[in-house]
C-alpha cells in the first residue's frame, strides 16, 4: 500500500511539474517587475525631491496600489467581520 502511494505521488508530481514550474515562475517575474517599479519610482521622486524618506512613502504607495488586488479584499473581509460582530454585540445591549 504503501509503495502504491509513492508511486501516486510520484506521477501526480510528474504530471503538475510543469504548472507548478510556471507559477513559480510567474510569481518571481511578477516580484521583480514589481520591485522595478518601485525603484524606478524612488530614483525619480528622489531625484526630484531630493528625500530618503519622501521617495520611501512614494515608492511603498505606488506598490501598495500596483498590488491593490491582493490586499483590498482581505483588509475589507475583514472589516465586514468587524461591522458584523459590532453589531451582534449592540443588538445584545
Amino acid at each position: 500500500m504503501r509503495a502504491i502511494a509513492i508511486i501516486f505521488l510520484v506521477l501526480v508530481g510528474i504530471y503538475f511539474a510543469p504548472a507548478l514550474l510556471a507559477a513559480f515562475f510567474g510569481v518571481v517575474i511578477s516580484l521583480g517587475v514589481l520591485l522595478m517599479i518601485a525603484g524606478l519610482a524612488y530614483l525619480i521622486t528622489f531625484m526630484i525631491a531630493g528625500s530618503i524618506l519622501t521617495a520611501a512613502v512614494v515608492a511603498l504607495a505606488i506598490v501598495a496600489v500596483a498590488t491593490m488586488g491582493a490586499w483590498l479584499p482581505i483588509v475589507l473581509v475583514v472589516l465586514f467581520v468587524f461591522w458584523l460582530i459590532k453589531r451582534t454585540n449592540m443588538a445584545r445591549n
